[in-house]
């Protein structure tokens, strides 16, 4: 599988003050929402915004959403592994691999995984460029079952843009965003219908490409 977050920008204004230089704001519009920090996406920069995140883990080969959950911007990435993991083993999946960006590098997300009998496939923090493959590998952060720098690691970290994908498709095509709800239980609502549309049209889809009995 693969994991990651995508901003939910708020259908309200977070900011501190009505105006530049103006009165504080004394009431927000969606006060459940907070500040958060999103990553540069193609020619979008990095920055902070406000509202909520959606944390999704994908199948990598499908892109299709297999378990997500929806929480305020300020809410760390790397406290989501498990849940999504638990939520998987709940529905019946057992992902062998989680591919991750370098935001999940932190030892409490490997053993998490290894855990759940899954292995992370995440790149350390400040490395660049290739990443030694260290001799052993027994679990953990340094130590990794799949070594770095190894065309297995490479193949499976590859499918991390799976999630990226599915973000984006259901963005453009699904209506994920822009939100036009306010609170967390109606963004979280919000989220589940849409993934849902995404998952009833590809059964639909599949069950068109299988032939019926006679």
């Amino acid at each position: 599988m693969a994991v990651d977050s995508s901003n939910l920008e708020a259908f309200a204004n977070g900011h501190r003050t009505v105006s530049h230089n103006g009165p504080e704001r004394e009431r927000f519009s969606d006060p459940e929402a907070s500040w958060g920090h999103r990553s540069a996406v193609g020619t979008r920069g990095a920055g902070s915004f406000y509202g909520y995140k959606l944390h999704l883990a994908a199948c990598a080969r499908t892109g299709l959403p297999l378990a997500w959950r929806v929480e305020t911007a300020r809410r760390n990435d790397s406290l989501y592994i498990a849940p999504l993991l638990d939520a998987l083993h709940a529905r019946g999946y057992r992902p062998e691999t989680c591919a991750a960006d370098k935001g999940y590098d932190v030892s409490r997300v490997y053993a998490e995984c290894e855990e759940r009998g899954c292995e992370p496939v995440i790149p350390l923090r400040g490395a660049k460029a290739n990443q030694r493959a260290l001799p052993l590998a027994l679990g953990g952060r340094l130590f990794p079952r799949v070594p770095r720098h190894t065309q297995r690691w490479r193949d499976l970290y590859r499918g991390r843009a799976a999630v990226e994908r599915a973000f984006g498709d259901l963005k453009l095509h699904y209506g994920l965003s822009p939100l036009r709800v306010r609170g967390l239980a109606k963004v979280a609502l919000h989220a589940d219908l849409v993934m849902l549309g995404r998952l009833g049209q590809a059964l639909s889809r599949a069950r068109e490409t299988v032939p019926l009995a006679a």
